[in-house]
């Protein structure tokens, strides 16, 4: 009877400690895999829009370059604008982006470049735009979508995918490994016990 008593307390304190340890070991892996996972998908973000700026930034270098060279006008940018994309090496066919629109100071439509099969929204087109400043003024600003970008989120996704299986799948076996630690650990401190 004493012997029945003695294992069926065992067997309670040593369930009492998988089961403490089993929480604590799921709760770690739970928070490893949030804190991976966000870091992944924030420096991602991070690079894309750092990208995208560097583009823009390049863009409104050209823009701004052009309007003071043309007598603060933005008369012909339309063809200052094809000359760039018609150069085929180098940093100016790299610049051509998927769809650019070009607006004076008084958000007019100056020069539109683009595929006619992307439909830009008005809405759209008055959240992204990026101000082009010469000698402190604003003069106009422009819209601007690259292909990059759009690869980039390829890129993002398909890594992020990765990383995703690849970080739950570690996670996964360490849980395990660290369960079967666990149990084994929990036997042991219970043998004096018995």
């Amino acid at each position: 009877m004493k012997r029945r008593w003695r294992l069926l307390l065992d067997l309670k304190v040593r369930s009492k400690l998988f089961i403490v340890m089993a929480v604590l070991v799921s709760f770690m892996a739970g928070v490893f895999f949030s804190i991976s996972h966000g870091y992944l998908e924030n420096l991602f973000r991070e690079y894309a829009t750092a990208a995208q700026q560097a583009n823009a930034d390049q863009w409104e270098r050209l823009l701004s370059y052009y309007y003071r060279l043309n007598g603060y006008t933005w008369t012909g940018v339309g063809d200052y604008v094809n000359g760039i994309f018609n150069q085929t090496t180098g940093e100016a066919k790299e610049l051509r982006p998927e769809y650019l629109v070009v607006f004076d100071a008084n958000n007019h439509p100056m020069f539109f470049a683009g595929d006619p099969n992307i439909h830009v929204s008005a809405a759209q087109l008055a959240r992204g735009r990026v101000p082009i400043t010469v000698d402190g003024n604003v003069v106009g600003s422009f819209w601007i979508q690259d292909s990059s970008s759009e690869g980039l989120r390829q890129v993002e996704q398909t890594v992020l995918h990765s990383m995703t299986t690849a970080t739950f799948l570690g996670t996964i076996i360490t849980v395990i490994v660290a369960l079967l630690s666990g149990a084994w650990l929990a036997r042991r401190m219970t043998m004096p016990l018995q």
